[in-house]
């Protein structure tokens, strides 16, 4: 669990401690007076009605907190895996024809890990180059994207 997710669990936690109420009692008995079985039981009673609330109020808090660490931990998974696409070379690249994949006509490329302009007469090339279609778009103007 990383320090975000601590945090997150933490702020919950205290933010539902502020709601916790003082426990009160229907009933007070003093030194020398008797006590009434009915209202020892209507204190008793009091006294778990709050503390099966606060048992509600503990678990949707855990249940909160476990959704949220989720969801992080969730969200660090993409980033990890786009940080990982990222990091893979790419071959950005540009078609006029409609049918780029017969290799009719030529196909103009940048690399990802340079800004010089490559040409390559067919796709074939490029496959040949060991570089492998990921991503096709346009409609006029096809882009593909490859990566190796």
């Amino acid at each position: 669990m990383n320090y975000r997710n601590f945090f997150i669990g933490t702020m919950v936690l205290f933010a539902n401690a502020s709601f916790a109420e003082q426990i009160s009692v229907p009933n007070e008995f003093f030194s020398g007076s008797r006590a009434l079985a009915a209202e020892v039981n209507e204190n008793f009673t009091a006294l778990v009605d709050e503390s099966n609330a606060q048992d509600i109020r503990i678990e949707n808090s855990e249940a909160l907190i476990l959704d949220i660490v989720s969801e992080s931990n969730s969200q660090d998974e993409r980033i990890a895996a786009l940080e990982g696409a990222a990091s893979k070379e790419q071959l950005i690249c540009k078609s006029w024809h409609t049918y780029w994949y017969s290799g009719n006509g030529s196909i103009e490329c940048i690399s990802s890990s340079s800004s010089s302009t490559i040409s390559f007469s067919l796709v074939q090339d490029i496959y040949a180059a060991g570089w492998q279609a990921k991503s096709v778009g346009g409609s006029d103007n096809i882009i593909i994207i490859f990566e190796k």
